[in-house]
């Protein structure tokens, strides 16, 4: 049985909550937080191999990147769901 996974399922909540009229300013730290949770944790095995070769900068800016990433992608989510309420609305 595929189960999806916890990145899917939160993507999926956001765009709810943007259908279901809540609040982007509640929705999207939230969103982007539980992301960064599920990311985070893959760097930490990183960021002990990049201290030890001193490389700590290149991990430190895919962080970064990561957390940008995971902020445009619950907005984006987000968006989707206002979308689709103002789609559904209209009809």
């Amino acid at each position: 049985m595929n189960v999806p996974s916890v990145e899917y399922l939160l993507l999926v909540l956001c765009a709810a909550c943007g259908f279901g009229a809540v609040s982007g300013l509640l929705v999207v730290p939230v969103g982007t937080a539980g992301l960064l949770l599920s990311s985070i944790l893959k760097y930490l095995v990183f960021w002990h191999r990049a201290k030890e070769v001193d490389r700590l900068g290149a991990v430190k800016s895919s962080m970064a990147l990561s957390v940008l990433n995971a902020f445009v992608t619950v907005a984006a989510a987000y968006g989707l769901g206002l979308v689709l309420r103002i789609l559904f609305a209209s009809v």
